[in-house]
């Protein structure tokens, strides 16, 4: 993973209003605020 690239999540537990693009790995804010994100990366071998 290189620097500022996105993080694209497989698998999305919550995305109220769809803010998160799960194509893109963009979040675009709807309207002015404080956000709080909270993610959770880990790989799963088989």
């Amino acid at each position: 993973m290189g620097r500022h690239q996105p993080i694209i999540y497989n698998h999305v537990l919550l995305n109220h209003g769809n803010a998160y693009n799960k194509v893109n790995g963009e979040f675009t804010v709807p309207m002015t605020g404080v956000y709080y994100l909270n993610g959770d990366k880990s790989r799963n071998r088989k």
